[in-house]
């Protein structure tokens, strides 16, 4: 899939930008760049990286960025060689029409896959890949000579990192482009697997740089005594910065490929620092102005504004494709909604009828429609009853009963999922059942979510027993199942919810014991663990947990001043950020 190389290329100019000469870092970020123009900055930022390189001591490394950006050249011919090719194929007017048009290339090309069945590139493609593959592989090595030469300094050695791991990534994915005999196929993951070990020796290489390892120590180290700190500030955070720089960018790139996150981490003494999340690297960079080199909580709402706008107790979170967030406020029993800022829209109020009582409402999600789906709990006289109401806005347009032991709730396409503690009813968009998942398997269902493809994930919890879930198709095929771990004995309060493009589920899996922070842990579809993040904040409990469509996970938290809020925390799989992609 040739959007690999765009948005791998994409990330290449995010990385070697200058931040403060231009807002280009944040256009790539806003999509608002072509492919033409995306190759401009990257030609030239190296025209200035080189204008900088002239000494002997330094041949190595002016020859490795002479060869990759040769590579680029290389790299970008081959693009345009296979648009050519598809457009041959393709005769419609809307290929060619969009051929002109950002992302040109890769558009085309993603296109005439799709529409025309061609599998692989053209013999002239393949060779300006291979090409291409032979120029960052020259590249990556030369690089790793200039790492080796003492002769250059700290920064320059540095410098010398940052190509080797853009040339390690471009490299495998020119070769992976070249071999493979079925582009619809070709994954991310497949495409950038052969760079996964340059980038980890890479990291541990400049890790045990006596220079990289002292100014983490001396930047790092508090107290009133630390006076080391206060000399040589400006150098130590250009070296540090430096470095968090290159493990973004491999985060980015890899879109939460790598099985550990551990990856990112330095350590210092007995002390382990993790680069992407750590608070005490976190705050260097925000006064460097280098907030974009780590993934962070970015802002929470809900706890100030006007009174009814505020949530009161937050329970369970959705979001719409507006990127609204729709947050369940027991404290009024009503669905607050927020726009993508955190500015509170308007509030859904649950009807009534007659004598009935709203006593809880239970949970709340959304279709594709951005129709409003809330569980609610009635009761009256003695009688109670559980239902489904669906609004639009503010306006119900239908409602529907469901089982009385009803407490989580979730859409996909066509289906609503509605679970009690041992099974989940399948009903139409009208509210009729059409089916159960999970009867018999499931003995205490502690949260669902709906993936893109029409599976239901199911986290399911047994006291003093493993935590699971369980990956359904609507009908009520168990495809897998699978354990996931908390952070803390036997925690209940266990939420999950589903990335958009139903690949990665998240989790929140409990609290260190003794800093009460929170623990987020990202799973594959199939069950294979991708990371697990520790948030900075200390949190005292999680009422719910969202995905957004550009890849934030927000929950609805009770903070450590007792402030109930919901919080965003950005995982740009689609940012270049965050868990992005988190």
């Amino acid at each position: 899939m040739s959007e690999i190389v765009t948005s791998l290329l994409k990330a290449v100019a995010g990385f070697l930008v200058d931040k403060a000469r231009n807002r280009a870092a944040e256009k790539l970020k806003e999509g608002d760049v072509t492919v033409n123009k995306i190759r401009e900055l990257i030609q030239r930022e190296i025209n200035d990286i080189k204008s900088k390189l002239d000494a002997l001591s330094r041949k190595d490394l002016l020859t490795a960025i002479d060869a990759f950006e040769v590579g680029v050249r290389y790299l970008y011919q081959a693009l345009e060689t296979g648009s050519e090719t598809i457009r041959s194929a393709t005769s419609t007017k809307e290929t060619l029409m969009n051929a002109t048009k950002a992302p040109a290339v890769t558009a085309a090309i993603e296109r005439g896959i799709k529409n025309v069945g061609i599998t692989e590139f053209g013999i002239e493609a393949k060779d300006l890949l291979l090409q291409a593959q032979k120029r960052f592989e020259m590249a990556r090595e030369e690089a790793t000579k200039a790492f080796n030469n003492e002769a250059l300094d700290t920064l320059q050695r540095i410098t010398a990192i940052q190509y080797r791991v853009m040339a390690a990534l471009l490299e495998s994915v020119a070769g992976s482009l070249a071999a493979t005999t079925d582009l619809s196929s070709l994954s991310r993951e497949n495409a950038l697997k052969s760079a996964r070990p340059e980038c980890e020796q890479s990291l541990e290489q400049l890790y045990s740089l006596p220079d990289v390892k002292k100014n983490f120590e001396v930047e790092l180290s508090s107290g009133f005594f630390n006076f080391r700190g206060v000399f040589g500030r400006d150098e130590r955070r250009e070296i540090i910065c430096a470095v968090c720089q290159i493990n973004r960018f491999i985060h980015d790139a890899q879109e939460f490929d790598f099985d550990h996150y551990d990856w990112a981490a330095i350590k210092i003494g007995k002390k382990s620092i993790n680069l992407l999340y750590g608070i005490e690297v976190a705050k260097v960079l925000d006064e460097a102005g280098m907030q974009h080199c780590r993934v962070r909580i970015d802002w929470s709402f809900g706890y100030k504004g006007e009174d009814g706008h505020r949530l009161g107790t937050p329970k369970n979170i959705a979001t719409n494709t507006h990127g609204e967030f729709l947050v369940v406020d027991w404290a009024d029993q009503t669905v607050k909604v927020f726009d993508s800022s955190g500015e509170f829209i308007y509030k859904i109020n649950p009807q009534v009828d007659h004598h009935w009582r709203i006593d809880y409402v239970y949970d709340v999600a959304t279709d594709v429609n951005n129709n409003t789906y809330i569980l609610v709990f009635l009761s009256e006289s003695g009688t109670d009853r559980h239902e489904v109401q669906v609004f639009t806005k503010t306006e119900m347009c239908k409602k529907f009963p469901v089982r009385d032991d009803s407490f989580y709730l979730t859409v996909s396409h066509d289906r609503v999922f509605v679970a009690s503690r041992r099974v989940i009813v399948v009903y139409d968009l009208n509210g009729i059942p059409v089916g159960r998942v999970g009867e018999g398997t499931l003995s205490y269902v502690r949260d669902i979510a709906a993936g893109s493809d029409g599976q239901i994930f199911v986290l399911n919890y047994s006291w003093g027993k493993h935590k699971i879930v369980y990956v359904f198709t609507e009908d009520g095929h168990q495809h897998n199942n699978f354990r996931v771990d908390s952070a803390q004995g036997d925690d209940p309060s266990l939420q999950l919810a589903s990335y958009p493009s139903g690949e990665h589920i998240v989790v929140f899996s409990g609290f260190e014991l003794t800093t009460r922070r929170l623990k987020l842990a990202m799973y594959r579809k199939d069950g294979v663990f991708n990371r697990l993040v520790t948030l900075a904040e200390k949190v005292y409990n999680v009422n719910g947990i969202a995905v957004t469509n550009d890849g934030s996970v927000a929950i609805s938290i009770l903070d450590q001043e007792d402030q109930r809020k919901s919080a965003p925390v950005r995982h740009p799989s689609t940012d270049g950020s965050s868990l992005k992609k988190f």
